[in-house]
């Protein structure tokens, strides 16, 4: 039963405000002077009857004032208990910064509660409908960690709204003061205590001993219909808050908090207070400094970022720190931000004692979590991780997580790869590493566990729990480049693989990027000749892992070959000549995929070696891995010959084997060759028994993306660009969206925007002429001035494509979908527009600088400026430039070259002479220094053909050159014979002056 107010000594509630009294006394005046004037109107002569209502009026006003300040009178000559805690919010600061959209946010809440005065008489008249329909008062939470200004927050929105309540306000602490005991803990007051000060400052006395459930009770009855603003400072959780709340339409709660209050019902606005942004905390400081007159100088100017970047955005900290700036003989910023890392100035000290008093709210094992997250370098993390690090269960360390995220110790940040992520914001990691266990109050029994010994022990299990999930991860997304059977690199005598975990990410490359910095910190604990490094097998095992993640993935290729180079230094201090063999071998694969070719060689050529002297023999699989690394670094060095010699032999021992994932990739690479050197059919036929090879194979979807796209590009080149359009536009559909296959996706976008859209044209033309209905008049047409124009004509489509006919040609012509009454159908042809070619080149080049395959960017770069040459001569030659350039940064002096020569025949077709002679030239001693004879010959033909129009002889000179070279070539044989033919044919027309 609920208790009535008058029971605990709480005033009952007023029958009648000033609000009620003025309207019945207008009332009551304007009938009365009616009645008057109406019985007796030679008593108000000519216009005095307003006159005589605004008297009536003024008496009115005169008694509702006078109830209003009775009203407010003591209502006993007793004195009124004080409480001995504070109850007041810090006063508003003048010098408040930011938060502006949510202080605007929140004082539109307050719009509901009118203001007093005539504009507010008004608005309480007519909003008195809708507080009827509220029934309940308005709650706002401010939450957030400590130093974050919620107290003056608060304070500024209580500045603001306070006159919206006529019966007052009412603020209240929720943490008590400091016990006077060593540990210095402030614990949260009870529920009761608050309610009971809460009656005193209505005046009321409770009964002593009076039950949690009728305090509450008698309180929400008591402000039903009273207009409060109660504020609730430093509230511990919502269990706490909930009997403290008023009940009337009329009131509204302030709540500040650490707590997020999850648990709270949805009439609470809960809204979360951030740290300040670099620009605010700078706008803070550069307040506090000029209101105090003091000038800073040039160089405390520029040490400004620094500072705010030291007090973490927090205002706690920026404020005072700012003090010490405006102090008459306080410090330079300079010399203040050298002492911010230690706890010898104010802001620092308050961030750790705001810390301290978090940690007061956590258990002890949250507390030992927070503690070697902060020793072990973690940044972002998941619960497996966190179990680790205290020997526990996962879901464990997963619900210690989640209670320290709703009161701001860390943050969830999202789910990926099938964990939850959450982060350790770096104030509260720094304070954790600059204050010990004694400043921020830990228990003494506790601090033990805080020791730099336990703390290497727990780092220990983290490495041990990352390296397994590290490599079931690895071993799931690329389970051919992982091992071939046992042994397993960096495990030699351990039993083969490694043991499996209990759950493994469902997202493989999801999970490496979620990771990223725990591999980071994984690598920084196991480095070579590292302080206090741990297990140096674990470091070889934990990085190989990185790099057949990454590699799957293509990405991160700049950490992956640090990875790749500590990978090899771990092997040697282990004494283990396969790891070293394979950690090689890795090494060489990487920096020949950035472009770095002569070391590439080297080291593929010293894992060839290692892998072939290993006793025991390992799988022969590795040596012919150790040869397609040697035969992929040679050739697109230039050393074509050389380097299919090699590829030949590891295609030979995969054959036997019957390895078909890596026996179609090494014919790939076989198919790469032959294009190179012209062998355009050859490379095909090798393409198409690659994919013969992987026919039935669902796992192998890499492969399958790698074979058609080669056979795309293989088409272009041999001039049949519709039957290439449609294997790639094909193959571009059958990728997913998952990350693996992104790389992929922009070498797809990359070869069909480089196929020429005025051949893709014609060739179009030719399959609608046969096949579309829409073309039928002008078939009878044809048909009827030439019998056997259908079979001319369906023989000229058929020779459009390699295979895939008639299908591709039927495809080709089938009009597309209507557009409009009075627009044609859309054809295949739109696709492949100029405009959406360019469109096609840019998102790959974008895609590629996302990815961080720099060699791929430059590559699309290169295709780009050819394209926009092919448009428009005034364009294109910078894209070509800007290629060299990244090509000669990345050290691939082959592709520099490359890029260099297409540039000058791009220029030569535009009529531009004079820039295609000098990158001819630039192309010839590249191709030259690299003894690339068929791109050097490539080169001397071009620059022939350039200059023949100014300088004949030096024509003819260059050409006979180059007969020359090609011939010795042919003898060698690294060069094909047609090369002779054809830079023969361009002597004979310059000799026979056809220029």
């Amino acid at each position: 039963m609920r208790r009535r107010p008058e029971d605990l000594g709480v005033p009952s509630q007023r029958r009648w405000r000033p609000l009620h009294t003025g309207v019945v006394g207008v009332l009551a005046t304007m009938v009365g002077l009616g009645t008057v004037a109406q019985s007796v109107p030679e008593l108000v002569p000519g216009d005095g009857g307003l006159l005589l209502a605004l008297v009536g009026l003024l008496g009115t006003g005169t008694a509702v004032t006078a109830q209003a300040l009775l009203e407010r009178l003591p209502q006993g000559s007793g004195p009124r208990e004080r409480p001995a805690l504070r109850r007041r919010l810090p006063p508003p600061v003048d010098h408040f910064t930011g938060h502006a959209a949510l202080m605007a946010e929140l004082l539109a809440e307050f719009d509901r509660f009118p203001r007093p005065g005539p504009r507010g008489l008004a608005r309480r008249a007519f909003g008195q409908e809708r507080r009827r329909r509220l029934r309940g008062p308005l709650v706002i939470a401010i939450t957030g960690e400590g130093g974050t200004g919620k107290s003056q927050l608060a304070a500024q929105i209580v500045a603001r709204v306070a006159d919206r309540f006529p019966d007052g306000k009412l603020e209240f602490e929720l943490y008590g003061g400091a016990d006077h005991d060593s540990s210095g803990r402030r614990e949260p007051r009870r529920p009761e205590e608050v309610l009971a000060q809460m009656a005193a400052e209505l005046g009321g006395r409770p009964a002593d001993g009076a039950a949690l459930d009728d305090l509450a009770g008698t309180w929400k009855t008591a402000t039903e219909g009273r207009r409060l603003l109660v504020v609730l400072d430093n509230a511990k959780d919502y269990a706490q808050v909930e009997p403290l709340l008023p009940s009337g339409p009329g009131c509204a709660v302030l709540i500040t908090g650490r707590s997020g209050f999850p648990d709270a019902p949805p009439p609470m606005l809960r809204r979360g207070l951030a740290p300040l942004s670099p620009p605010e905390g700078l706008e803070l400081v550069d307040r506090l400094v000029s209101a105090s007159g003091r000038g800073l100088s040039a160089d405390d100017r520029r040490a400004l970022p620094d500072l705010v970047s030291a007090c973490h955005g927090l205002p706690l900290a920026l404020c005072l720190a700012g003090t010490q700036l405006t102090l008459e003989n306080g410090p330079d910023v300079v010399s203040l931000l050298d002492r911010m890392s230690t706890l010898d100035v104010p802001g620092p000290r308050a961030v750790a004692r705001s810390l301290a008093f978090g940690l007061q709210q956590c258990t002890p094992q949250e507390r030992l979590l927070l503690n070697r997250l902060a020793g072990a370098g973690l940044t972002t993390f998941a619960p497996w991780a966190a179990a680790a690090l205290l020997d526990t269960e996962e879901e464990e360390g997963g619900r210690m997580l989640w209670d320290m995220s709703h009161r701001y110790l860390v943050t969830y940040l999202y789910r990926a790869g099938g964990f939850d992520r959450f982060q350790l914001h770096d104030r509260v990691r720094d304070t954790l590493l600059a204050a010990g266990p004694h400043v921020l109050g830990v228990p003494e029994d506790e601090r033990p566990d805080w020791s730099a010994e336990r703390l290497r022990t727990s780092v220990d299990r983290l490495l041990r729990a990352f390296e397994r999930l590290a490599e079931a991860t690895a071993r799931a997304a690329a389970p051919h480049e992982w091992s071939f059977g046992s042994p397993v690199p960096g495990r030699v005598g351990q039993g083969g693989d490694a043991p499996a975990v209990v759950r493994a990410p469902a997202d493989p490359l999801a999970w490496l990027e979620s990771e990223r910095r725990g591999f980071e910190v994984c690598f920084r604990w196991t480095a070579p000749e590292g302080d206090g490094r741990r297990s140096p097998e674990r470091g070889l095992r934990l990085r190989r892992a990185f790099t057949v993640l990454s590699r799957s993935g293509r990405r991160h290729w700049g950490a992956v070959g640090e990875a790749t180079r500590q990978s090899t230094a771990l092997a040697l201090e282990m004494d283990d000549p396969f790891s070293y063999g394979v950690a090689l071998l890795e090494r060489a694969e990487v920096v020949g995929a950035q472009g770095d070719h002569d070391t590439g060689y080297e080291r593929a050529l010293t894992a060839l070696r290692v892998l072939e002297q290993l006793d025991p023999p390992v799988d022969p699989r590795w040596s012919a891995r150790a040869h397609r690394a040697v035969g992929v670094n040679l050739y697109r060095r230039g050393d074509l010959d050389d380097g299919r010699a090699e590829i030949e032999r590891a295609v030979r021992t995969f054959e036997e084997h019957t390895d078909h994932w890596w026996w179609a990739r090494t014919l790939c690479n076989l198919a790469e060759v032959d294009r190179f050197q012209g062998h355009l059919e050859r490379a095909y036929d090798l393409l198409s028994q690659a994919e013969s090879l992987l026919e039935g194979s669902r796992d192998v979807p890499e492969q399958w993306a790698r074979v058609r796209l080669q056979r795309g590009e293989v088409l272009r080149l041999r001039e049949y660009p519709l039957n290439a359009w449609f294997v790639l536009s094909d193959g571009l559909e059958r990728l997913t969206d998952a990350p693996e296959e992104h790389w992929y996706r922009a070498r797809y976008l990359r070869s069909l925007g480089q196929l020429p859209t005025n051949e893709l044209n014609r060739a179009a033309e030719k399959c609608e002429l046969l096949l579309s209905p829409q073309r039928e008049r002008d078939r009878r047409y044809r048909t009827a001035r030439k019998a056997g124009w259908p079979e001319q004509q369906r023989r000229a489509v058929e020779k459009l494509f390699v295979d895939g006919y008639p299908e591709y040609a039927y495809r080709c012509a089938e009009p597309g979908p209507p557009r409009g009454l009075l627009r044609r159908r859309g054809t295949l042809r739109d696709t492949w527009r100029g405009e959406r070619q360019v469109e096609r080149l840019r998102e790959a080049e974008r895609s590629f600088e996302e990815i961080g395959d720099d060699w791929g960017r430059w590559r699309t770069c290169l295709v780009l400026g050819q394209v926009l040459l092919a448009r428009d001569e005034g364009e294109g030659k910078e894209e070509f430039l800007r290629a060299a350039r990244g090509f000669r940064d990345l050290g691939d002096k082959w592709w520099q070259a490359r890029a260099q020569r297409m540039a000058a025949e791009s220029l030569h077709k535009a009529g531009r002479l004079g820039e295609a002679e000098e990158l001819a030239r630039a192309a010839i001693a590249g191709y030259r220094g690299l003894r690339h004879r068929s791109g050097q010959l490539r080169a001397m033909r071009l620059l022939a053909a350039i200059v023949v129009r100014s300088d004949q002889l030096e024509a003819r000179r260059i050409l006979n050159r180059a007969t020359e070279i090609a011939e010795e070539g042919v003898r060698l044989g690294v060069v094909p014979g047609w090369m002779v033919a054809w830079i023969g044919a361009l002597l004979s027309e310059v000799e026979n002056s056809s220029y």
